[in-house]
């Protein structure tokens, strides 16, 4: 974004006799390209003290504090609904333009009508531009502004740049979920390993206790057997 110089440093441009300024003017004392000084005066003409209309409009000089307001606005604003708000809350809409002295005829000979202090100012009406579009105009047919380009080309690096950024918080939060998922089949596998282990445990009590009652059974069948024959030995004795 173009910061305008300070108005020592900038280029002087005198003040006419009647203390108004060109958009020449307000250019040469911003350190402006006048296609952008121009476009700021169109952009937010509702803001702009102006006198008179068409070729034979001028500019207060409070419109060089005006326009270096939008500059500083359009630091950190990214719309012009965005700028005008800022703007709403340090000048007034449609400021009152005091009357412009009458310099005789026009170039073409017809004598130049100027309103005068009784007549109520005529608000200059803002360019349309629809909420959300970038501050910068579009650019023309016929060529591209220097001052136009550049504004262009910031707007679309900025757009990217939101693009960009709001992908990578997509993927930040995938895979702040794929790492949770990951956690849980960690601890899962851990919890399965454990129950193995307790599986294996019990399949080797299971064994041994198996081993164990069988030679209990054994021991019982041999004293068993021993008890039986001798029995009926003494049954052989005694008949």
């Amino acid at each position: 974004m173009p910061s305008p110089l300070s108005r020592d440093s900038a280029q002087s441009a005198p003040l006419s006799d009647d203390g108004l300024l060109t958009i020449a003017d307000i250019a040469r004392r911003l350190a402006l390209p006048e296609s952008t000084a121009r476009y700021y005066c169109k952009r937010f003409a509702a803001f702009m003290p102006t006198v008179g209309d068409g070729r034979r409009r001028r500019y207060r000089a409070d419109t060089l504090t005006i326009i270096e307001a939008i500059i500083e606005a359009m630091h950190t604003a990214r719309t012009a609904s965005a700028v005008e708000g800022i703007l709403a809350r340090r000048f007034p809409r449609n400021a009152a333009a005091q009357p412009a002295p009458s310099h005789g005829n026009t170039a073409d000979g017809a004598s130049a009508t100027i309103p005068t202090a009784s007549a109520a100012p005529q608000p200059v009406q803002p360019v349309p531009v629809p909420d959300g579009a970038p501050v910068v105009p579009p650019l023309p047919m016929g060529g591209v502004e220097p001052g136009h380009a550049l504004y262009a080309l910031i707007e679309h690096q900025t757009r990217a740049l939101d693009t960009i950024a709001a992908a990578l918080s997509t993927l930040a939060a995938r895979q702040s979920a794929i790492d949770l998922l990951a956690d849980l089949a960690r601890t899962a596998e851990g919890e399965v390993g454990a129950i193995r282990k307790d599986v294996e445990t019990l399949r080797l009590l299971l064994n041994s206790s198996e081993k164990i009652h069988q030679q209990d059974l054994d021991q019982l069948r041999d004293w068993l057997g021993r008890v039986i024959a001798d029995r009926r030995q003494r049954v052989r004795e005694q008949a």
